[in-house]
């Protein structure tokens, strides 16, 4: 089951319901008189960081669609050798957004701040009534969420 603050490649769900969302939690936390802070993240290549080790542990019959598959590198005349592809979903197909969702569905199992996601567009919150210790807190989750 996807985690369900997930937003992205998902019918019914839009980025508009994203910011709602994240208005409702702003607006909550501040009537509780709390400070929030939120942090942005996006992942670049956000397909090409999908570990397949990871991804065929939770699909394990994926695993002959993601292994022996491989790939070079051409500019104009010249060509790379091929090798093999241990990272990365195939884009452009109907199963990439489905697969790359898989991929990071467990990301806000993992931490204690509140996460929406939008696709590979996360926002991290947390809110607190002190700012130095709201400061701490997120900058420690940030390296969670980096691990």
């Amino acid at each position: 089951m996807l985690f369900p603050i997930q937003f992205g490649f998902r019918k019914g769900f839009s980025t508009v319901h994203a910011l709602m969302s994240l208005n409702d939690i702003i607006t909550l936390k501040r009537e509780e008189n709390l400070y929030t802070c939120a942090i942005f993240l996006d992942l670049k290549k956000a397909y090409d960081t999908v570990d397949h080790s990871i991804l065929t542990k939770r699909l394990s019959f994926f695993a002959s669609y993601l292994s022996n598959r491989k790939q070079l590198v051409t500019t104009y005349t010249c060509k790379s050798d091929k090798e093999y592809v241990t990272c990365g979903i195939p884009q452009g197909n109907v199963l990439g957004p489905t697969l790359f969702l898989i991929h990071i569905n467990d990301l806000p199992d993992c931490h204690a701040v509140q996460i929406l996601l939008f696709a590979d567009d996360t926002a991290l919150l947390m809110s607190g009534p002190n700012i130095l210790d709201l400061q701490n807190t997120i900058n420690d989750e940030l390296k969670n969420v980096r691990k």
